[in-house]
């Protein structure tokens, strides 16, 4: 049994949405960092960095960091998710990367230190995405991928779900085919979001 411990509430959301995507039997293991329980001696043996989510797959491997889990389960398990090519592999890695460079560090900045965004922060980037998006449904073409997981999941966060997404189209378009995934909706559920 795959085991991921997160608060739905956190990046774990990332990777409920992979698991439900591709219909993995799971066990969510409620572990809040706000509580303290990740500072806890058992939680440190899995993931020494304390932090959430750890994925425990088939009860020997253990991997933390969203986006690497996600990964690994594209890799793992055949639901068609993976890149299948050394093309794909290299546009769904720099998709996934520059994801968390360029919405999730400036949200984590604000959300962790207090900091402020200029207004408009978000449009350079979602203008890299708008254009890589003109004339194709995903990330990687015509079929969804991990790495549309993985980009999209920052949609859900409260500073970028705020932004203006109407100068945007292909962004606003991709972004309601996302979330009219049968798996998307679990995933909010799960979360709250």
């Amino acid at each position: 049994m795959i085991r991921l411990h997160g608060d739905p509430n956190s990046r774990a959301f990332r990777c409920v949405w992979m698991l439900e995507e591709l219909g993995l039997p799971y066990q969510l293991v409620p572990t809040s960092f706000s509580n303290g329980e990740t500072r806890e001696a058992a939680f440190l043996r899995i993931n020494p960095n304390g932090k959430v989510p750890v994925l425990i797959d088939d009860g020997d491997i253990t991997v933390w960091e969203s986006l690497a889990i996600n990964c690994h389960l594209a890799d793992r398990y055949d639901g068609g998710l993976a890149p299948m090519t050394p093309r794909e592999r290299g546009e769904a890695w720099r998709w996934s990367f520059w994801a968390m460079g360029e919405f999730e560090g400036p949200i984590d900045a604000v959300a962790r230190r207090g900091a402020t965004l200029e207004p408009g922060w978000a449009a350079a980037p979602l203008g890299v995405l708008d254009t890589s998006l003109g004339g194709t449904p995903w990330l990687l073409g015509d079929r969804f991928s991990v790495a549309d997981i993985n980009v999209s999941v920052m949609f859900v966060r409260p500073l970028l779900a705020k932004e203006d997404l109407a100068p945007f189209a292909n962004v606003e378009g991709w972004w309601k085919r996302l979330q009219a995934r049968p798996a998307f909706e679990c995933m909010r559920a799960r979360s709250g979001r």
